[in-house]
């Protein structure tokens, strides 16, 4: 379980798990150089927490991200548990941002 300040690096594999509790900022660390890396993260949000994830402004968010409003760094995904997959081009200047799942119980 987690919140506050979260951090997820490519050196960790391409798939990652996170419990938040609270009010959540993400970072991203060691996307490869030379070609394109991707994170996926399989997030549960805990009852105790509101859902609220800050993204870094690198992060360009697809328009099936739950809870996305299109210009914010904030996304709320609500309680429950949501798949989201992080993909860098550039080394981790840009980060698309789409959903692969969201509600499951």
């Amino acid at each position: 379980m987690s919140s506050g300040a979260v951090t997820l690096d490519h050196k960790n594999g391409h798939y990652q798990t996170l419990t938040i509790t609270a009010d959540t900022t993400l970072s991203f660390l060691n996307f490869p150089t030379g070609g394109a890396g991707r994170i996926i993260l399989d997030i549960t949000v805990a009852p105790t927490s509101t859902g609220i994830l800050t993204l870094p402004s690198a992060v360009i968010k697809a328009d099936n991200v739950t809870g996305s409003d299109g210009t914010s760094d904030q996304i709320t995904i609500g309680l429950g548990r949501a798949l989201f997959e992080f993909i860098s081009p550039d080394s981790g200047t840009t980060v698309l941002m789409h959903q692969l799942g969201k509600q499951y119980v």
